[in-house]
């Protein structure tokens, strides 16, 4: 998380562009969004991002998300599944139908849910 002198100084540079808040509060918000980065570099390069590709002023919410501290360090997305019926979760789905009504839902899988 970056200090709030540094984040105040990153959000001056945004002040030359369109729709820049004038209320205090305003401006605040845009303060603490960008105070989410975990570093000064990332702080700054979301905001040289902003005034590179923007004429507008930034919502919190964006600012948030550019800054967004990077995915843990060792999550590694799933890996190819063993079971191609269930995916590993342990669970086929089966519709049956009564009466001319389908009903559906979820029954084990012969694999028992390798993962699980």
């Amino acid at each position: 998380m970056v200090d709030e002198k540094f984040a105040s100084a990153q959000i001056k540079r945004l002040t030359g562009l369109s729709f820049f808040p004038t209320e205090k509060e305003a401006v605040r918000e845009l303060l603490m969004a960008l105070r989410i980065a975990p570093t000064e570099k990332i702080g700054k390069s979301t905001v040289d991002y902003f005034l590179a590709t923007v004429t507008e002023c930034p919502k919190p919410a964006q600012i948030r998300e550019r800054a967004q501290p990077p995915e843990e360090e060792g999550y590694q997305a799933p890996g190819p599944t063993r079971c191609n019926a269930c995916g590993d979760t342990g669970f086929v789905r089966q519709v049956i139908t009564r009466n001319g009504q389908e009903y559906d839902f979820a029954a084990p899988c012969g694999c028992k849910g390798l993962s699980v």
